[in-house]
């Protein structure tokens, strides 16, 4: 046989082989055990969320079922999409009748927990509403919010809850004079209700920021401010408390 014809049979079969070897690396990697059998191992990336796939980093994704610790929005103002979260919740429990006020923080558990502050009855609510990554959404549980006017009784100097849990200005000029002397800045988001004595106590829930930030990523709080306003103008402070979600859902 030709010379010619050899070398040019020999050439094509070292490229088909290349291609074959290439198109191997691309799609999988078989890792070869000490017995000798192989495992092969999909290359095509990390699949979404509550799949059976390998996170980026080629080992099974163990975040999946941990429960992350709850985070505070800069606004927690109920949008569109909390609304029909929490609508969609709520609508399996018709017994449940509740006055959504504002969505208070998230924490990741298998999807997304949604923590709502509502009104019911004249008794607030912490709710707890899950979104799966499945987009299905299911209601948890509530608890009793605990604030200075919780289980008081209707009797004169006794806590009411607001009428309206909107903040009003005299609100904000109350805790504009708190932040005069408080080790953290607060912005007033929600009204929870008073006390007449000799001038008037207010409790308000407040978004907390650091007063000197180390970070440009502020990592908010809630508080819920105890203040006293006496009837010359004066503020003290009475009581503030931090709102810990995890007292009132704890990961499990």
């Amino acid at each position: 046989m030709p010379e010619v014809f050899m070398t040019t049979k020999r050439t094509g079969i070292c490229v088909l082989c290349a291609v074959l070897s290439a198109t191997c690396l691309l799609t999988s990697c078989k890792q070869i055990t000490s017995d000798g059998s192989g495992v092969t191992i999909d290359m095509e990336g990390p699949q979404s969320p509550g799949g059976d796939g390998f996170a980026p980093n080629g080992s099974p994704d163990q975040d999946m079922d941990t429960i992350g610790d709850w985070e505070v929005p800069e606004e927690i103002a109920a949008t569109e999409e909390d609304r029909l979260i929490f609508d969609s919740a709520v609508a399996e429990h018709p017994d449940k009748k509740y006055e959504l006020l504002g969505s208070v923080a998230t924490r990741s558990n298998k999807g997304l927990d949604h923590c709502y502050l509502c009104r019911t009855q004249g008794t607030y609510k912490l709710v707890c509403v899950n979104e799966s990554y499945q987009d299905a959404v299911t209601y948890t549980g509530d608890s009793d919010l605990e604030w200075p006017g919780k289980g008081a009784a209707d009797a004169p100097g006794s806590w009411s809850a607001a009428e309206s849990t909107s903040v009003t200005d005299g609100i904000i000029s109350v805790i504009d004079k708190v932040n005069g002397s408080a080790e953290e800045l607060y912005t007033p988001v929600i009204y929870l209700g008073s006390q007449t004595v000799n001038g008037t106590n207010h409790a308000v829930i407040c978004l907390a920021e650091p007063r000197d930030p180390v970070s440009p990523a502020i990592n908010y709080k809630l508080r819920l401010v105890n203040v006293y306003e006496g009837a010359d103008g004066s503020v003290s402070i009475n009581e503030i408390k931090d709102l810990d979600m995890n007292l009132y859902f704890p990961a499990t």
